[in-house]
């Protein structure tokens, strides 16, 4: 495998994106072979780690190494997934509770079927870091795949976010969108988030929020 570390602009990522085996990424970046081994024998659970650029130093860009950076790490047997997924934009949604009761913002990769989910407030103080135009690291990772890429926070991005955040939060209303029948009979569900579609019939999986405050530490 052939990897360029250097980039002058993690824009290029967008062009480029980088995709190996997991052994051969680690041995290249000692940050990220240190992140590996804990998340190989901590995550159990599809999982989104909200980290620092610069714990990665050759796999990140060295214009990012004071930016946040992400790490969806998920099961080995969804590693045929972690190629497509880093040439996939996340979309911006909302994403309701099943009493009906909560609506929060949401960001959601689909691929195949699948719609790989975080909720924003998981990101929120990432994206405030930056100005309009900047970028964020993302970093799809198995045990034996793993693919960078980049999400653009731009100006469009910010204000599909706030569109989104306008419906919900404080501003959404259960009373105003569903009868009382309705709401009746969501009060009797239970809050599970296995086997739930979203609104395009994707099965839906729930990114762990977890966060590295260093390479070797998942908290």
């Amino acid at each position: 495998m052939t990897i360029n570390t250097t980039h002058p602009s993690i824009l290029n990522l967008k062009q480029t994106r980088w995709y190996g085996s997991t052994e051969d990424i680690r041995a290249l970046d000692s940050g990220f072979d240190a992140f590996a081994a804990v998340a190989i024998e901590q995550i159990s659970q599809p999982s989104i780690v909200v980290t620092r650029g610069e714990f990665f130093e050759r796999l990140v860009p060295p214009s990012l190494h004071n930016c946040p950076a992400v790490v969806i790490w998920l099961p080995k047997e969804l590693s045929g997934e972690v190629f497509d997924l880093a040439y996939t934009d996340p979309t911006v949604g909302t994403w309701t509770s099943s009493d009906l009761t909560e609506r929060d913002v949401v960001l959601s990769w689909h691929i195949n079927g699948i719609a790989f989910t975080t909720f924003e407030a998981t990101l929120h103080e990432s994206f405030g870091e930056h100005q309009n135009g900047a970028a964020i690291a993302v970093i799809f990772a198995t045990e034996t795949h793993t693919a960078i890429t980049a999400l653009s926070i731009d100006s469009d991005f910010r204000q599909e976010l706030s569109d989104a955040a306008a419906r919900c939060g404080e501003h959404y209303r259960a009373s105003n969108e569903h009868s009382p029948q309705a709401l009746r009979a969501a009060a009797k569900r239970k809050h599970d988030s296995s086997g739930l579609l979203d609104a395009e019939g994707r099965y839906v999986v729930f990114l762990r929020p977890r966060r590295a405050v260093r390479p070797g530490r998942l908290v």
